[in-house]
Formats: C-alpha cells, sequence, structure tokens
C-alpha cells in the first residue's frame, strides 16, 4: 500500500491542525500489515507465519539480554 502510494485526499487535517489518515484507508493499511504478519514463511527448513518468527526472536534477544544482566558470581 505505502509502495503503490498514498494520495493527498487519503488524508485529513484535525482541528489541532494533527494530518490523519481516512478510517477507511487505515483500517486497509492495518489489514495489510496483519495479512502480512499472517503469511508463511520458510524458516530452517519449516514453515513459520511472521507473527510466530518475531515472538522467538524477541523471546531469543530477551534470553540473551538477561543472561548478560545476571551478576558474575563471585564465589567461583
Amino acid at each position: 500500500m505505502l509502495e503503490s502510494g498514498l494520495k493527498r485526499s487519503d488524508f485529513i487535517t484535525t482541528e489541532n491542525y494533527h494530518i490523519r489518515l481516512k478510517p477507511n484507508k487505515a483500517k486497509e493499511l492495518i489489514e495489510k500489515i496483519r495479512d502480512n504478519f499472517n503469511k508463511r514463511y520458510v524458516l530452517k527448513g519449516k514453515q513459520h507465519t511472521l507473527k510466530n518468527i518475531t515472538f522467538e526472536n524477541v523471546r531469543e534477544f530477551s534470553n540473551c539480554r538477561d543472561n548478560n544482566l545476571r551478576p558474575i558470581n563471585s564465589d567461583a
């Protein structure tokens, strides 16, 4: 959707001069994002959704971060 281009008419300006997508275009954008997250991709020889790939990557990053933040045992 973003690659195909949005038109000036797809936006509105609020009374506070904020620029927003029109509700129908915002809904279309959210649907395309959801569809992309639910697509299947091959990772390590298996099919996974982008949602699951992202979740696993965040979990691995969190575990790595947690391991690096643990205090070093000074008794050893």
